[in-house]
């Protein structure tokens, strides 16, 4: 599982790694021992190791701090060339996406204390190695946010799902806010105004443009013609790593939300029944794999919880998510 924002396995990235590590004072028989392992970030027992030898709580951080958008290629140029904050995250959720096939955090927002939290998926496996790849991968999307923008973006809360190291102190001094431990989640809390802030580069056509050209050329869903197949497929791509709102897919399709809806009425379509279709056909889909649990179903779906998607499942079926996974393979 790749870390957000981008896919640290690349041999730039490694190479700084491990010149961090070196600098840690990691010794030049284990800097020998760990060259080649490009795949490293996959290995939560690199991480391990070089943590043992070096003891230094930050060496997460440090290696966050070395991140570039210059190093996600492609994508980044999709990023960095976004209108804002929030669509250069989006874009690398797309990128996370297109590179796992698979979605490894999302964005949600709770309009109600004006926030947006980047959240990440629980990562696989526990212990030292998979404690430190957690701190990286959030100390490494507030480094793109800073990237990005050219300002000192600061986090209103950053939480870790772990309990907090022997030193903390380089990771308050990096996400320069609340820092909390054992919060039960990874994640990111950022106010409204920090996502809206604009990106020097910005040319959100050619950033659109980017991102179909390298969704198609990985073979991740063909650019459809009809603007109905053209929403759908954001939907696809945002299902349990971004916000469904018409805003933010609208923005994705380098429209307005307003142009979006009269384009969609002029073909008979409404938005809402789009997502509806999306959400549904992938719940069966998922439904159909049993080593999905119903609380992983509706966090893929965008569901806020297990008992939102149980009530829009009935309202689609007439039958319960339980009902259907029981039903024999094929039904």
């Amino acid at each position: 599982m790749n870390p957000l924002p981008a896919s640290l396995g690349s041999p730039i990235v490694f190479a700084r790694a491990l010149q961090v590590a070196r600098e840690a004072g990691l010794d030049r028989g284990a800097l020998r021992e760990l060259q080649g392992h490009e795949a490293w970030t996959e290995r939560p027992w690199i991480w391990d190791r070089i943590m043992r030898a070096i003891r230094v709580d930050g060496f997460p951080i440090r290696v966050a701090k070395e991140f570039s958008v210059a190093q996600v290629g492609e994508f980044g140029v999709a990023a960095q060339t976004a209108s804002d904050l929030r669509a250069a995250f989006e874009r690398l959720l797309i990128h996370q996406h297109v590179l796992t096939g698979m979605a490894v955090s999302r964005m949600r927002d709770d309009a109600a204390r004006g926030i947006t939290v980047l959240e990440q998926l629980p990562v696989e496996g526990g212990g030292l190695g998979a404690r430190c790849r957690r701190e990286m991968m959030m100390a490494s999307g507030l480094q793109l946010a800073r990237d990005v923008t050219g300002v000192w973006v600061r986090p209103r809360r950053v939480c870790f799902a772990h309990p907090r190291p022997r030193d903390s102190r380089e990771h308050e001094a990096f996400f320069d806010c609340e820092v909390r431990f054992e919060a039960g989640c990874d994640a990111l809390w950022f106010d409204h105004e920090d996502l809206a802030l604009p990106l020097p580069g910005a040319d959100p056509d050619l950033s659109l443009f980017l991102v179909e050209h390298l969704r198609a050329a990985s073979g991740d869903m063909p650019p459809p013609a009809s603007l109905e197949g053209r929403v759908r497929q954001a939907i696809y791509r945002r299902l349990g790593s971004g916000s469904l709102a018409m805003a933010a897919v609208a923005r994705e399709l380098g429209m307005s939300p307003r142009t979006l809806r009269r384009h969609l009425l002029e073909r008979g379509s409404h938005f809402h029944e789009i997502v509806d279709a999306a959400r549904r056909e992938f719940a069966e889909e998922l439904l159909g794999n049993r080593d999905h649990k119903l609380s992983e179903i509706a966090f893929l779906l965008g569901f806020s919880d297990a008992s939102s998607f149980h009530r829009a499942y009935v309202r689609w079926t007439g039958s319960t998510p339980a009902t259907r996974r029981r039903a024999p393979r094929g039904a």
